[in-house]
């Protein structure tokens, strides 16, 4: 079971690494895969088109590279699904206040 609990800890995320300057970038997951769709959703939220969202990362890591000299940045997404639990476990906690708000007076 320890092992089951260390690997959902791990920092899910994509990366951008580009050779040398002037190359193109390059994204893991591959870019254009779905994973990497859904990560960049998550790292950027809304309704921008994902060209949009993978323009805006690619500036970031332009900006980023010229800054420090490095070639490779890491970035951590929070996973999907604790995203989506979140709202649910807030929606009770929010109930019960209500409901002792309401009993109070």
């Amino acid at each position: 079971m320890a092992s089951t609990h260390s690997a959902s800890t791990l920092p899910q995320g994509f990366s951008v690494y580009q050779h040398t300057l002037g190359a193109p970038l390059q994204f893991l997951p591959a870019l254009g895969s779905q994973q990497l769709d859904d990560l960049i959703n998550a790292f950027i939220p809304g309704p921008a088109p994902a060209s949009e969202k993978r323009a805006t990362i690619s500036l970031d890591f332009l900006e980023y590279a010229q800054m420090t000299g490095q070639n490779f940045k890491f970035y951590a997404v929070n996973s999907a699904p604790s995203a989506a639990t979140s709202p649910s476990i807030d929606s009770p906690s929010l109930d019960s206040v209500n409901s002792s708000f309401n009993v109070s007076p």
